[in-house]
């Protein structure tokens, strides 16, 4: 992998996000050049506690990417895009903020394509959801039914997402950019979001709940929903290897293998944090989807098995990371 990635011109957008964040640092490992844009409400402070923004091979550019001349900008003498950057949150804040979820990821998908297409980028990484698919207990597949019901003010996320599927299929038709899509299932590490409430998701809340002692801990429905999470790192060695492999063209389901209930797994947070948490069950809500186990049969077929991080490993990463920045999430 690091042969390849020697001194490859890489754009990340979104850069102070979570999984932009550690995509700088993991690439940066790998001998990448490393272009990466913020918005301009980013603070320094706020970004040096995520990357190395002092490395030599990174150079931050503070943009807009509804605006298309920035997203032009971004994509000056670049190779591969990875395209990151995304309005997305909570239950609460995608039910408050329908249109601006779909238009601004719309445009921005839209702004990165015909920037890269301008600037003859090479390679370009779509990040999809797997939250596309219907509701089902069934294995998903690249090919299991996808949600369209525009009626749930909910799915605005969803179907920005599948809007950019579409933009992005159409530009690797048009254009010819070698267009990676991938639909990942719920990802976790250091780095993540513990600061905008209405925008955590289920991991970061525990944790902060757990250590701040503020409120209890409330899961909706019975608990015994199943998940699989993914530890960030994992997630950005795949996104790699799909690109390193040229798997091109069609939406990969990413997941990880391990799966757990949203209780036990609360559980498990709040004994590795060590905190005196309460624990509430609110069977009056929904549910959501009971299970959701991914088939990852084609991504195997691309790069092989990778190795996945132990569930209790990346959570006590998460945990530390956490901590170690405690003061600025009180």
């Amino acid at each position: 992998m690091n042969n390849y990635w020697k001194k490859r011109k890489v754009l990340i957008t979104g850069g102070s996000g979570f999984v932009a964040s550690n995509a700088v640092n993991f690439l940066l490992k790998l001998g990448a050049d490393l272009t990466i844009t913020v918005s301009s409400q980013t603070s320094w402070e706020k970004l040096k506690k995520k990357i190395d923004k002092n490395s030599k091979r990174i150079k931050i550019l503070k943009a807009n990417l509804l605006h298309l001349p920035e997203a032009e900008r971004a994509c000056r003498d670049i190779e591969i895009v990875m395209n990151f950057a995304a309005i997305d949150g909570g239950f609460n804040f995608k039910l408050e903020n329908p249109a601006d979820i779909f238009s601004k990821n719309v445009n921005i998908a839209l702004n990165m394509l015909e920037a890269s297409a301008k600037s003859n980028v090479k390679t370009f990484l779509l990040v999809s959801s797997a939250d596309i698919y219907i509701q089902t207990n069934s294995l998903l597949t690249e090919k299991s039914p996808l949600n369209i019901n525009y009626k749930q003010g909910i799915n605005c996320y969803i179907f920005a997402k599948l809007a950019s599927e579409i933009l992005a299929q159409q530009f690797s038709s048009q254009y010819g950019i070698n267009i990676v899509i991938i639909r990942p299932t719920n990802l976790y590490g250091p780095a993540d979001n513990f600061e905008e409430i209405n925008k955590m998701r289920f991991i970061p809340t525990v944790i902060r709940k757990a250590f701040l002692g503020k409120e209890p801990i409330t899961i909706w429905g019975n608990g015994k929903q199943l998940k699989s999470f993914l530890y960030i790192e994992d997630f950005l060695q795949i996104c790699c290897k799909l690109i390193e492999k040229n798997v091109y063209g069609r939406p990969i389901n990413v997941a990880g293998e391990q799966t757990i209930s949203l209780k036990k797994l609360a559980e498990k947070i709040i004994s590795l944090s060590g905190k005196p948490a309460k624990l509430i069950i609110d069977s009056s809500k929904s549910v959501g989807f009971k299970n959701r186990v991914f088939d990852l049969s084609f991504l195997k077929s691309q790069i092989g098995k990778v190795k996945e991080t132990p569930l209790e490993t990346g959570l006590k990463n998460t945990i530390c990371y956490f901590k170690k920045n405690l003061q600025g999430f009180n």
